[in-house]
């Protein structure tokens, strides 16, 4: 059908409107025909001027008619959009056609046809090739021309889209009959889909100007295949009762399956990932798909303005193109290797294949190129595995299922004594005699089931030395052949970091268990993992008994934690805690230092517990106290006696005065009574006085590092108590002084208690540091803490008698003068340094060379 279109295109255009052809030759040649002819004058706008005499025949209108009535020729011209107001006629300058239309007939149903258009000598010419009338049903009567040409499909629809008519090309493109589809059954006939049937109600629902309107639509051919068709449609006799939609369409089922085809080949282009080129002969793009625009960075009108020198990094010239295209064109296909760069210059390594072609005698080079970038970068890993495996410090070797070595790299080489030769020749039982045959056969099934597995065995080298090694044995299963792959790592100075280990946790164990205090370790749920021998010695129990016990109950009796806990809170804040208690049931005091035991990422794991017995310490502590009281009821005493001797002794005098007077016996007895009993009581007094009488110093060769020693030792339970830390940086080579050892130790213990009550007092711990150096001529003592601090006033007053900042019934003031004092008279100094809120440091100096 196609064909016969084109051919009665072509006759038309060179037999009936020839471009040389004059209005007198045109008009002769119409008369001729059986074919409708109208011409129009186009100024001053266009309107008919003539009608070929054969109108009469063709539709029952004389040409007298058409004149008369230019709606019947407006009728015929709707699809070519010819209107009495047109004044721009430039699209008819050059030939129009061939277009469908019909020809409103006098008498029964319309002609269909096809327009030619030429302008000619400001005249408009329309040639209406006539076809033939339209087949409909049985109410309306066959007017079909068998012997016209070929004609397009045409149809006519009721307003509710019901097939009224048609002619013979309907039954050619569709199978069915226009008996089958023109009944009630019209919708149910699988012709029409549903779509078609909405787009046929809805043009004639359109009341636009009746102008042609173009449209596609599908029909379902009776196999079941489907066609397309394209054409025009109007509506006859719109204002009447009577009123149809009338389509003339020409069958357009190849060219859309072509175009369908070529889109599904295009978007198949632009979809794959490889990027495609066409060059002409020079090299120059011609096209490109979307994938080697996203491939370069470029925009593809941009691309398209390159050649294929100004992306190759290997063709960068035309004449390498030259020499390239040459080869291409002797051999019509190649394959190779280059690199792109793309518009940043980044340059993307390609696998080409090119092929040459000819078309429309026209040579062209289609290339695709494709990203082998990963590629490349797994050959590179590949080589680098390869290189890695080669030089690694393990041996490394491939075996088969009968024990037979098939490769090695060269650390196994090297380390057996072989060359690559000799060890490929072998088998395992050359490098390690236990594996005989059968414990081979027993490896191998091990291997197949557990697909890896590792052990522990012995080597032998090319000259007989046996190596410790553990062997990494792989499963592999490679082009359908089962392979061993072992790796053998020499353990010897493994072996013997295993044995020094041994020797040091034993040691360990050892130290673990003599250490005197009592160590143990709690799990996170307060359970006994392990616990040195004086746990169980002060327990009077067995490791066994405590192992995986809990804590609570082992060591106090309990049923459950005691309320804050400090395992507790060590393990929610991480951080050491130091607690100090009396265990009834053993009748002990204990100082108890729990430290969490953290893993890497800072998770706890358990604790570690330090318990010291400090019973003693706290009968030292009361004998100190004692001491203390002592030491005041002296100073009391010294006090009370200064007092009661005046007045005795103004008893004393005056009773003997009274005595050397004449007295009655009785009262001088009485008086003698008196002077008796004031005397015993000064006795008392002198006894009280030689109790508490303050001695010169006794002075001899003293260390002062050992006094600070055994001043902290007795302070030590009182610092832990109170959270104290105590730091020491004292200087080993610290020469000895002349002093007294107990009045030396009694002015450090008492800058350290006052540190620590004002200390405790601000912020319930803080740290003292201790230092000694040698100072010049003399030995400097400093104590420094991180308590509150002195204003400049209590600076200034601190060593004057009783003078005091603690709370009534704390101190006395007279500690730091007594000390100052004792200083003054080494002929030392005592000073201090303090502002508030930063601490406060003391400092002590004595003379290393002292004046007799």
């Amino acid at each position: 059908m196609q064909d016969q279109y084109r051919s009665c295109h072509t006759s038309a255009r060179q037999n009936v409107l020839p471009e040389s052809a004059d209005l007198t030759e045109i008009l002769s040649m119409i008369e001729s025909t059986r074919n409708l002819v109208l011409i129009f004058k186009t100024s001053p706008e266009p309107q008919l001027i003539y009608v070929s005499s054969n109108s009469a025949s063709i539709s029952g209108y004389s040409p007298e008619d058409y004149l008369a009535n230019p709606t019947l020729s407006q009728d015929i011209l709707k699809p070519i959009g010819l209107e009495p107001n047109t004044h721009t006629l430039d699209r008819f300058r050059i030939p129009l056609g061939p277009i469908p239309c019909y020809i409103p007939c006098k008498k029964g149903l319309p002609v269909s046809a096809e327009i030619l258009c030429k302008l000619s000598s400001g005249r408009l010419i329309f040639y209406i090739q006539c076809q033939h009338q339209v087949r409909h049903n049985a109410n309306h009567p066959d007017f079909s021309d068998k012997n016209l040409p070929a004609t397009p499909l045409v149809m006519g629809f009721q307003p509710d889209g019901k097939l009224i008519f048609a002619n013979h090309i309907f039954e050619e493109v569709t199978g069915y009959l226009v008996s089958e589809v023109t009944g009630e059954d019209w919708k149910s006939c699988g012709l029409f889909s549903r779509e078609t049937t909405d787009l046929i109600i809805k043009m004639f629902q359109d009341r636009k100007p009746d102008t042609g309107q173009p449209f596609e639509l599908q029909l379902i051919h009776k196999n079941g295949q489907t066609c397309w068709f394209s054409g025009h449609s109007r509506i006859i006799n719109r204002d009447n009762k009577s009123s149809y939609l009338q389509l003339s369409a020409s069958d357009i089922t190849i060219c859309k399956k072509s175009e369908k085809m070529l889109r599904l080949t295009r978007f198949a282009l632009e979809q794959t990932t490889d990027a495609i080129f066409w060059t002409d002969s020079e090299g120059n793009f011609i096209d490109v798909n979307q994938s080697a625009c996203n491939s370069l960075g470029y925009r593809r009108e941009d691309l398209l303005k390159l050649k294929v020198t100004d992306i190759d990094a290997l063709i960068t010239n035309q004449i390498d193109w030259k020499a390239h295209w040459k080869n291409l064109k002797t051999s019509a296909y190649l394959s190779f290797e280059s690199i792109h760069r793309n518009i940043s210059g980044e340059e993307i390594p390609v696998e080409i294949t090119a092929n040459y072609m000819q078309c429309d005698n026209m040579e062209y080079n289609v290339a695709i190129a494709r990203n082998i970038h990963l590629r490349k970068k797994a050959e590179k890993q590949l080589k680098f595995t390869s290189f890695s495996v080669e030089h690694t410090a393990d041996s490394v070797l491939w075996i088969n299922q009968s024990g037979s070595i098939i490769a090695a790299n060269m650390s196994a080489c090297q380390s057996l004594g072989y060359t690559r030769t000799e060890l490929c020749s072998l088998n395992v039982i050359n490098i390690n005699p236990v594996c005989v045959a059968e414990r081979w056969k027993t490896l191998w099934v091990r291997l197949k089931q557990a697909i890896n597995f590792s052990l522990e065995s012995d080597m032998f080298t090319k000259n007989g030395q046996q190596i410790p090694i553990e062997v990494m044995c792989n499963f592999l299963e490679f082009e359908g052949i089962d392979y061993c792959c072992a790796v053998l790592r020499d353990i010897t100075e493994r072996k013997k970091v295993d044995a020094r280990l041994l020797r040091a946790a034993e040691e360990w164990r050892i130290t673990f268990d003599n250490i005197s205090d009592i160590v143990f370790l709690l799990d996170n749920d307060f359970n006994i993992q392990r616990a040195n021998r004086a746990f169980t010695k002060t327990l009077n129990c067995q490791p066994q008994d405590v192992l995986n016990k809990k804590c609570y109950q082992v060591l106090h009796h309990a049923d459950c934690p005691k309320v804050n806990c400090p395992k507790l809170i060590a393990f929610n804040t991480k951080k050491t805690q130091r607690i100090a208690y009396f265990e009834e049931n053993i009748d002990k005091h204990f100082e108890e230092t729990i430290d969490p035991i953290l893993d890497a990422n800072g998770l706890s794991m358990g604790t570690v517990h330090t318990i010291k017995d400090v019973t003693e310490h706290h009968k030292i502590a009361a004998q100190l106290m004692i001491t203390d009281r002592l030491a005041s009821l002296g100073e009391l005493s010294a006090g009370l006696a200064h007092e009661l001797n005046n007045p005795l002794t103004s008893v004393i005098g005056f009773s003997e005065l009274i005595q050397e007077k004449i007295l009655p016996e009785d009262l001088r007895q009485d008086i003698q009574i008196i002077s008796q009993e004031a005397q015993r009581a000064a006795e008392i007094i002198r006894n009280l006085l030689t109790f508490a009488r303050r001695h010169e110093p006794s002075k001899d060769w003293v260390d002062m590092n050992q006094i600070i020693h055994k001043v902290l030792a007795i302070c030590n339970y009182g610092q832990k108590v109170h959270n104290i830390q105590l730091i020491t940086n004292l200087d080993p080579n610290l020469p000895e002084i002349k002093a007294d050892y107990f009045q030396m130790q009694q002015v450090l213990l008492n800058i350290v208690i006052n540190a620590e009550y004002f200390m405790t007092q601000s912020h319930g711990e803080g740290t003292i540091v201790i230092s000694s150096r040698k100072f010049n001529d003399s030995i400097q003592i400093s104590i420094r803490d991180d308590g509150p601090g002195m204003s400049e006033n209590v600076l200034n007053h601190i060593f004057d008698p009783f003078f005091t900042t603690k709370e009534v019934g704390k101190g006395t003031g007279l500690g730091l003068s007594i000390g100052h004092g004792i200083i003054t008279q080494h002929g030392g100094k005592l000073y201090a340094e303090s502002s508030e809120g930063k601490g406060a440091t003391f400092f002590i100096e004595i003379p290393i060379n002292q004046p007799d």
